[in-house]
């Protein structure tokens, strides 16, 4: 099915870019906040980039739109999520992640870095984060965990782990309390009850059953 045109469109000419920054003022005025104007780029560092696009709405208002988009990409893909599986089951990770400050259960994952393939990606980060080996890995499709706002592409490997792990070599700002090797009832059950929360590792788990490599939730 042919999608429709683009509802929202980058504003261009000097006429619609000014329309979309005033669109701002008026809307950030009502909401009690300061003016802002400042559009294209407006944060960068080694990660990512933070972009206010000027645009125009299908119903003719104007006004700006943030986006956020990883700083290196192959193909459209800007991450990696691994999911490492063995006779045994799936192996989860209890993570610290500082931004919603709480401890996750997540399959492996990582920003893509310049140079590198996902697959190669996919390989490393299951190295680096849980020690194990992959002994093969796969492709089982895309995913984009929020794109009201982040541009971000990942994409998800099932991998065929080594029954043992060797020493991981985890970033110092990677914080990881515990290592699980789990079944797939058993993930189901954690899902259901809520124990695993994660976007990135839930649509993986949805993949991972939509493709028959693990049975769908009872």
């Amino acid at each position: 099915m042919n999608d429709p045109m683009p509802p929202i469109r980058r504003a261009v000419t000097p006429d619609e870019i000014a329309r979309s920054q005033e669109g701002r003022r008026r809307r950030r005025s009502k909401l009690g906040l300061p003016p802002e104007d400042g559009l294209g780029e407006v944060f960068a560092d080694e990660y990512i980039r933070v972009s206010r696009d000027p645009v125009l709405f299908p119903d003719g208002l104007a006004g700006t739109y943030l986006r956020i988009e990883e700083r290196v990409s192959s193909n459209g893909v800007t991450g990696v999520v691994v999911v490492p599986g063995s006779a045994r089951g799936l192996l989860l990770q209890r993570t610290y992640r500082y931004p919603t400050q709480s401890w996750e259960w997540e399959f492996p994952r990582g920003f893509l870095d310049a140079g590198k393939t996902p697959v190669e990606m996919a390989r490393r980060e299951l190295r680096e984060e849980t020690g194990f080996v992959a002994l093969s890995a796969k492709s089982i499709g895309r995913v984009k965990p929020n794109t009201g706002m982040f541009a971000t592409v990942a994409e998800v490997f099932w991998v065929e782990i080594a029954e043992q792990p060797g020493a991981h070599d985890r970033e110092p700002g990677e914080v990881t309390m515990a290592l699980q090797m789990l079944a797939p009832d058993e993930i189901w059950k954690m899902v259901a009850d809520g124990q695993i929360e994660d976007g990135f590792t839930l649509s993986a788990i949805t993949l991972a059953a939509a493709r028959g490599l693990i049975p769908h939730s009872a």
